[in-house]
């Protein structure tokens, strides 16, 4: 969850990889922290156009509202991320 992100505080080197989309899929960001004791933490998060929720329920069967209410998937305004 967005919260989670100061998770990655104090770490040595982030990497990031990012999944790009416009209207009709989800963006993902992900984060992998290496902290100074060897341990590596992760972070993620997705987004996808509100006007597509419901859309994308039916179209692949995925409570994507479900996502968006526990914190795990973000809605942006409107048609695009």
């Amino acid at each position: 969850m967005v919260d989670d992100l100061a998770r990655l505080r104090g770490a040595e080197t982030i990497y990031g990889g990012m999944d790009l989309s416009s209207t009709q899929d989800l963006t993902s960001l992900f984060l992998i922290g290496h902290m100074p004791n060897g341990e590596k933490r992760w972070w993620s998060m997705s987004w996808i156009p509100q006007a597509r929720v419901e859309a994308a329920v039916i179209d692949r069967g995925v409570d994507y509202q479900r996502w968006i209410d526990e914190g795990w998937l973000i809605a942006t305004p409107g048609n695009v991320v």
